[in-house]
């Protein structure tokens, strides 16, 4: 009786070994999967498999690469470096549900920056706005931001920071991640 099971938990094993390993090869040449999978642990992926996600930003800069990451279920994410241009690409497709993610380090001024968000945001009422900047301190959402933006990251940002920030604006909740 005791041989009988333990023949049937190695016939178990090497039926499970055999299934992962052939789970695991078709989720390797997988590459949405494969994407998907690794940003769980970072953001729920039914919140922006529906968006095109525009990191407005200098290419140099880790914010893309981050946000790419965090993002993996995204429909895209593109770097622009200037919010104009995202802009004209929403009205390529306007039934696209879009977030910005912007670095207004990019600026001359907080003043410029402002402006220009304010004129993104009515043109772009449904769109979800991220700030980002070195600047920030830890209380740094001020009346002239909170008409414009949902929500701010400083930054250097590491991932969570960035996946906490997208998650929590897309879901209507106004914060600061630092």
């Amino acid at each position: 009786m005791l041989l009988d099971k333990i023949v049937i938990v190695k016939k178990l094993t090497k039926w499970l070994s055999f299934k992962t390993s052939k789970m695991s090869r078709c989720l390797q040449n997988d590459t949405c999967s494969k994407n998907i999978m690794q940003s769980f642990d970072l953001i729920e992926p039914s919140l922006v498999m529906n968006k095109r996600i525009y990191v407005v930003d200098d290419p140099s800069s880790s914010l893309f690469k981050n946000a790419k990451s965090v993002c993996a279920a995204a429909i895209s994410v593109s770097l622009s470096n200037d919010l104009a241009s995202v802009v004209l690409k929403y009205f390529e497709k306007p039934s696209d549900k879009i977030v910005v993610i912007l670095n207004v380090d990019m600026f001359d001024s907080s003043k410029d920056a402002v402006n220009l968000l304010l004129v993104a945001k009515a043109l772009l009422p449904d769109t979800t706005f991220i700030i980002c900047s070195t600047h920030f301190g830890r209380s740094e959402v001020s009346k002239k931001w909170s008409q414009s933006i949902n929500l701010s990251v400083r930054l250097p940002c590491s991932n969570a920071s960035l996946a906490i920030a997208i998650e929590n604006s897309l879901r209507g909740k106004r914060e600061n991640y630092h």
